[in-house]
């Protein structure tokens, strides 16, 4: 009878011991169990972090650091005037906008003046420009509008100015047409120069594109033409149908490319024209 009143005793222990687990045990364990979910939910955020962080660093996220001085800004502080033309595409995308934050915009890395669109690309034949951080619709009432025309003039433009009002200090302009990024927009007596000159397809263009190269010099005497990419088919073989369309872009690519070399041309002349001793890259 000792033994089994012993028994019961273990028992009722054991028991009680369940039920104060269960009245203030459990309740910790629960509580020690969220903290611990908590610290390793903290952790992985520290790794988010940290990984966010290196990518800023690395330029991965698309964000000049502050630690990485543009060119404009070391030239800037070396006494130069410096300007931007034309597209800049160097903005994250959330910070593009005229509410700003401007820290990203050329005038926030180095640039006295700005002039041009500020994402990878626009119209040119009614573009969303920016002047400085304002934005502006330079082809309003204007039906002979070109983009391209439009940053040649204001970078001349600026040119002057600079020469005029501070001749003895050098100056960094960065003009960086659109073109010839899509869309290919080119005035129709530029496009039309060039009706007819692709009709014999692409394949007969790199044959006379390379016997060209060959003749000026561009590329060593015993260079080899590269063979034609297997996911282009050859012109022999492409559907009758479909040539038209395809000279046609080839015409209104180098019509744009002609008008976007001549507008560049009248930036440097307008360069050379101040007779001083000027780096072109």
């Amino acid at each position: 009878m000792k033994q089994y009143g012993f028994l019961l005793f273990e028992l009722l222990i054991a028991l009680s011991l369940v039920l104060m687990f269960m009245t203030w045990g459990m309740p910790l364990f629960l509580t020690l169990k969220n903290q611990f979910v908590k610290i390793i939910e903290y952790s992985n955020l520290l790794d988010q972090l940290g990984s966010a962080c290196q990518q800023i660093v690395s330029g991965d996220l698309s964000q000049i650091p502050a630690e990485a001085a543009t060119v404009a800004q070391i030239l800037q502080m070396s006494g130069y005037g410096t300007s931007c033309f034309g597209k800049w595409h160097l903005t994250p995308s959330w910070e593009q906008g005229p509410a700003g934050p401007f820290e990203r915009w050329p005038t926030g890395i180095g640039f006295d003046r700005f002039y041009g669109i500020i994402g990878a690309e626009a119209s040119h034949w009614e573009p969303a420009v920016y002047d400085q951080t304002t934005p502006i619709s330079p082809h309003v009432n204007r039906p002979d509008y070109h983009l391209t025309e439009d940053l040649a003039d204001q970078a001349i433009k600026w040119m002057e100015q600079h020469r005029v009002s501070a001749p003895n200090r050098p100056w960094f302009c960065y003009f960086s047409t659109p073109a010839v990024h899509a869309p290919h927009h080119a005035p129709a007596e530029w496009i039309n120069k060039y009706q007819g000159t692709f009709d014999a397809g692409w394949d007969v263009l790199r044959e006379e594109i390379y016997a060209e190269q060959l003749r000026l010099g561009v590329i060593p005497e015993h260079t080899t033409l590269t063979t034609r990419p297997e996911e282009i088919p050859a012109w022999s073989e492409y559907p009758e149908r479909y040539r038209p369309v395809a000279t046609r872009l080839m015409e209104c690519f180098a019509g744009f490319l002609a008008h976007t070399d001549r507008h560049i041309s009248r930036v440097i002349d307008a360069a050379r024209e101040q007779e001083r001793d000027t780096l072109i890259i």
